[in-house]
């Protein structure tokens, strides 16, 4: 390595142990409530834009109660499919080159399910 790195050591957020009754933990269960409230709509990225499926929209429920819906998303189609190719070859020359500086390695053409123990020169009765 050619550069001299002067790396900060790593610093968490408190640990907190949220008791009943804590202002901690009002304030996590409030804004649970606040977001169980507002369904939301879960879109794709394709080409760097944000937008819903094409095809039938499907509620995304809590796993542990189905009647709560958390937002709905739309199934994707063939040309949602179609345009997510053509964005990603699009954006493809400017990735970096497939494999990185390992890609050049060469691995070894010996075969490793061949024996190399030479075989016994018992007889066989």
């Amino acid at each position: 390595m050619d550069a001299v790195s002067n790396v900060p050591p790593p610093v968490n957020e408190p640990v907190r142990a949220y008791p009943p009754g804590s202002a901690e933990r009002a304030a996590v269960e409030a804004k649970i409530k606040e977001l169980a409230a507002s369904p939301v709509e879960l879109t794709m990225a394709v080409g760097g834009q944000q937008r819903m499926g094409g095809g039938d929209r499907i509620a995304v429920v809590e796993p542990h109660n189905h009647a709560h819906v958390l937002g709905h998303l739309g199934n994707a189609t063939g040309a949602d499919v179609s345009a997510a190719i053509d964005a990603a070859a699009a954006a493809a020359p400017g990735w970096p080159a497939r494999g990185g500086p390992r890609s050049t390695r060469r691995r070894s053409s010996a075969s490793p399910s061949r024996c190399t123990r030479p075989r016994s020169t018992r007889p066989v009765s």
